[in-house]
């Protein structure tokens, strides 16, 4: 991966210097539009463009800085990623998810009771156990993600990111409880 041309044109155009504030994440660290990064290919990227456009040096643009900083945060995660491949492959016509499967709110609502009434019992035993199932969801999630986009079926990464985001309301209630925040 080459660091481009680091001269001090215009920082959101020059080549080597990311786009500027809300630029695609993957332009910006000059990464493969790819669902199937790693951490560490996201943190070689960030750490060979910081380096030219840090603030404390003579060259540095803090705006650039700060896009690095969103984009490697956006790329670390995989949800997160998920979100910013799924925009760019479907451009900003379509932002819309597929629908949540028959039934599913249902199960999630029955879920949520259960875990409401095992939280109000105390027993933290039963909150491990949630917590469990909620962290082999999340695994799921990312696998049928991966699944998905390979398989080139946009409105199926759509469907399951939504899905998603209910498995992580349920970690942070959970983890609310075990600070004592309740659910």
């Amino acid at each position: 991966m080459s660091r481009g041309d680091e001269s001090p044109a215009s920082p959101s155009s020059a080549p080597g210097r990311p786009p500027g504030p809300g630029g695609d994440p993957f332009d910006v660290l000059g990464l493969p539009p790819r669902y199937s990064l790693t951490g560490a290919e996201v943190e070689r990227a960030y750490l060979g463009r910081a380096g030219a456009v840090h603030p404390d040096r003579a060259s540095g643009d803090a705006d650039a800085a700060a896009a690095l900083n969103r984009a490697r945060t956006a790329l670390k995660d995989p949800m997160s990623r998920a979100e910013a491949l799924l925009a760019r492959l479907r451009g900003s016509g379509r932002s819309g998810e597929g629908a949540l499967p028959a039934g599913f709110l249902a199960e999630i609502f029955d879920v949520r009771e259960q875990i409401d009434e095992a939280m109000a019992s105390g027993d933290a035993a039963a909150r491990q156990r949630w917590e469990d199932w909620a962290e082999h969801r999340r695994g799921g999630h990312i696998r049928a993600i991966t699944a998905a986009f390979e398989a080139g079926d946009l409105d199926g990464v759509g469907r399951e990111l939504a899905i998603w985001r209910y498995t992580e309301r349920i970690l942070e209630r959970l983890s609310g409880s075990a600070n004592g925040a309740g659910l």
